[in-house]
């Protein structure tokens, strides 16, 4: 059972996201006075800018965000029972880390966000984000057929899906491996023992719900290898 953070815990968020905020403000102050950027200039050019189309990029965003992590949600279910908005909150936390953080350190960032919060598995996490990458990128697949079919793509997009289709194949290769269960025992990885050896989540009607645990609990309704509490 995960347990739900103390009362107490949206005040202590508050400092710290009023001093990210002006430590942002501060930031942007100082490179805009660094690259010698006019305040005035700056303030009469946002005067004439329409706010509509920033506005449907907000909700774009938004709603891009939203079904993100509905996916993402999906993919944990079988293996980590948490709410779908956790998995909102850990995906704007991997969002804002991509701006900052190069080769999408906000994806690790988020793992590590909600492992800490919620005392789920960083390993198993980490399992659910590789797969919902790599159906992530199956996207980007299925799209380029559809674009020469539309026109003719220049040569460095072709580069860049080749790239993508490797990494796809790659991950896919790693996952197809992990299920086999080649990767069993002494012989397993490090990150792979630790999978193994997290206790299954308990669901309701008294059924574990990982896939890997998928089965009936005897007796009184608990499994035969009893979960420890996971705590924060």
């Amino acid at each position: 059972m995960i347990e739900s953070p103390a009362p107490g815990a949206p005040r202590r968020l508050w400092p710290r996201a009023v001093l990210g905020l002006c430590a942002g403000i501060a930031a942007a102050a100082a490179v805009a006075g660094y690259l010698g950027i006019s305040h005035r200039d700056l303030l009469a050019e946002l005067h004439g800018i329409d706010p509509r189309p920033l506005v449907l990029a907000a909700l774009g965003s938004l709603i891009l965000l939203a079904l993100q992590s509905l996916r993402w949600w999906i993919v944990m279910r079988p293996v980590v029972p948490l709410a779908y908005t956790q998995a909102c909150k850990a995906m704007v936390v991997g969002f804002c880390g991509n701006v900052l953080l190069p080769a999408r350190g906000g994806d690790l960032l988020r793992v590590q966000f909600l492992g800490r919060r919620t005392g789920v598995s960083r390993a198993k996490l980490l399992g659910t984000e590789i797969v919902d990458f790599w159906s992530d990128k199956w996207g980007w697949i299925a799209a380029f057929p559809v674009l020469c079919l539309l026109g003719d793509p220049p040569a460095w997009l072709l580069r860049a899906l080749l790239i993508m289709a490797a990494v796809v194949v790659l991950v896919a290769a790693v996952l197809v491996l992990m299920a086999s269960g080649l990767w069993r025992g002494a012989s397993a990885p490090a990150f792979l023992q630790t999978c193994a050896t997290d206790s299954p989540p308990i669901t309701g009607d008294g059924c574990c719900s990982s896939r890997r645990w998928w089965r009936p609990c005897r007796g009184s309704g608990r499994p035969s290898s009893s979960p420890s509490p996971v705590t924060r």
